[in-house]
This record gives C-alpha cells, structure tokens and sequence, in this order.
C-alpha cells in the first residue's frame, strides 16, 4: 500500500517537474526570433482574421525581403494564452468541441531563433435546428411584423451558431424595427446548445414598445441663414411615423446645400411623451462669403492662377453664386460664372 502510494505520488511529482521544465524552456526562449509560426487544421475559418485575435506573430513576407528588418520576438506567456484566445475564436464561431493539440516549439539556441507549430482539430460546429422570433412583452407585434422581421434574418437551418452572425442579424431586426417607428425597441438574443455542443436553437426575443412618431423640429445656432432653407431638406414632417433613417437622410440634404460645416439631426428619445419624439438640429455656418486663390506652374500652362469667389445664400433659398478667374498661357483669362439654385420658393 505504502510503496503504491510512493510511486503514485512520484508519478506526479515527475509530471509535475516536466510541466515546470517545459514551461522554463519556453521562457528561456523569450525574445528568440520567430522565423516560423504555422496553424494546420484550420479549414472553417479565415485564418487571417483567426491570426489578428493572436498576440504571437509570424514573420511576413517584408521580412522574408528586406533582410534588415526585423522578425517579430517570441513570447512564451503570449504563446500559451494564445492557445486559449484560439478555443475562445472558434467558440464564437461555433466550434465548441474544437481543440488544440500540444504546441511544436523548435528552437536553435544558437542563432536564437524558433519554429513554431500548432495543429488545430476543428471538429463540427454546433449547428442551427431552430430560429425562432418571440414576443418578450405583452404588447407583442402582428403578424405581418413578424413575416417582414424574419424576412431580415440571414441567419438559415444548418448553419453553426456563430456569435459575430447572431449579433449582426439582432442589430438587423433592431434597425428594421428603428425604421418602423420602433425606436424604443430592444431585441435580445437567446441559445441552448444540447449537451454534445452538436445543435442548437436560437430565440431572438423582441420587445418593440410604443408606436412612436415625429415631434415639433427645433433648429438651433443658426444666425446668417433663414432656417426656412433648413426645413425644406428634412425628409420628414411632424406627427409622421417614425423613420430613424429619415433622420440621416435629413442630414445628408441640409449638408448639401454647402451653407453648413457641420450639421447635426438628433431625436431627442429622452423628451419623448406619448410616442411623440422631438428633434433637434444643430448646424454650424459656414461664412458668407469664400475667396480661394490659387497658384503654380507645369510643363504645358506655365506659370497658372486662380481666383476662386462664392456667395452663399445669394437672393435666398440657398442660392450659391460662384465666380472664377483663370489665367494660363493655355487659358489666358478664363471667367467663369455659375449660379446653384438648390431649392425653389
């Protein structure tokens, strides 16, 4: 009994000491040059993308060429955690039984350098046997919602439940529904794996809140243009339902008219009372008046100027008046006049 126990317990003091002395050869071998760092195994997933989520890096083909740059330095500590960042990449995409066998560290003491090598056994991802779309309050959403919100899911049976995919296909419904006049609506996602990590099924559950539409616009910091030229642009009209594309699309417009260097649309979600949403615009002016001068040579024009004048907001309703002077020896004194008419009273 004694001598059984001895041997056990030298089994593992053994174990033990090969564990800290592998362990004190990789650490020996901190800031070796890495001349090699292959992944084999990897089939399912971009390795590229699966290299960029490692702190270890191989050398690239600029060190392979250019001789006097340096190849990347090796770290034992960085190589372990690697190996666990590796099963944590593939869990997210699906891959839950997949493993990484015992890492391959060639090292020439001399020349302080390794190799290094580690084999990836994928394994079969947990794959999709349901997608399922539910009501998590008690207002619920129609029919017709739910066949135009399942219409957004990319997500198909058979697929490998993959955690990049379930958020994207989340902030596709929550986008769907912002655009519905939903704003308030909050989608959360839930999965249930079987004990061998081989299917699963995946609920997205959907709280839509209050039907909501837009409220009274309120323009601030505008001093040398009408705010009239502002609200032709918006893309939307008070007591209409909500659209938080509208709001961007807004944006875009009153940024064209080139009256603005900065122009901001916001709901104000928080002042929000029974579904109706304010709006606030904040823009900030650009000058009335622009005078560009420009000057050079080349080959062909020879010694070339420019003189460049635009008036914003000429007569109203956004007008832009641009007058040009351009003088070459391939254009001797170019005038050019051009009128915007972006809006019409």
């Amino acid at each position: 009994m004694s001598l059984r126990l001895f041997g056990s317990t030298g089994f593992i003091l053994l174990a033990m000491i090969g564990l800290f002395m592998k362990a004190g050869a990789a650490r020996a071998q901190d800031n070796y040059a890495i001349k090699a760092f292959l992944l084999e195994g990897v089939k399912s997933v971009n390795e590229a993308e699966l290299r960029e989520a490692l702190a270890t890096r191989g050398p690239s083909w600029a060190h392979r060429i250019l001789f006097w740059k340096k190849a990347p330095l090796f770290s034992g500590n960085d190589f372990r955690l690697d190996q666990q960042r590796i099963l944590k990449f593939y869990r997210a995409k699906g891959f839950f039984r997949a493993r990484v066998a015992p890492a391959e560290i060639r090292a020439n003491d001399e020349k302080q350098e390794v190799r290094l090598r580690l084999q990836i056994i994928e394994n079969e991802p947990a794959r999709l046997t349901k997608i399922e779309l539910a009501a998590a309050d008690s207002i619920g959403f129609e029919e017709k919602l739910r066949l135009e919100l399942q219409q957004r899911l990319t997500l198909k049976i058979d697929d490998p439940l993959d955690e990049g995919r379930l958020n994207d296909n989340r902030f596709a419904l929550h986008s769907y529904l912002a655009n519905r006049g939903f704003p308030f609506a909050k989608v959360e996602v839930e999965s249930v794996r079987d004990s061998h990590d081989r299917v699963a099924e995946v609920t997205f559950k959907i709280a839509t809140g209050k039907l909501c539409t837009f409220g009274e616009v309120e323009i601030l910091d505008t001093k040398k243009y009408p705010q009239r030229v502002i609200r032709k642009e918006l893309a939307f009209k008070p007591r209409q339902r909500f659209e938080q594309g509208k709001l961007l699309q807004s944006q875009q417009r009153i940024y064209r008219l080139e009256l603005f260097q900065a122009v901001g649309v916001r709901a104000l979600l928080d002042k929000a009372q029974d579904g109706v949403i304010p709006i606030e615009i904040r823009v900030k002016e650009a000058p009335r008046h622009t005078v560009k001068l420009g000057a050079g040579y080349g080959t062909e024009e020879q010694l070339r100027g420019t003189v460049n004048f635009r008036r914003r907001n000429f007569l109203g309703d956004a007008r832009r008046l641009q007058a040009e002077v351009k003088y070459s020896k391939l254009e001797p004194g170019r005038f050019q006049l051009t009128l915007y008419q972006p809006q019409f009273p």
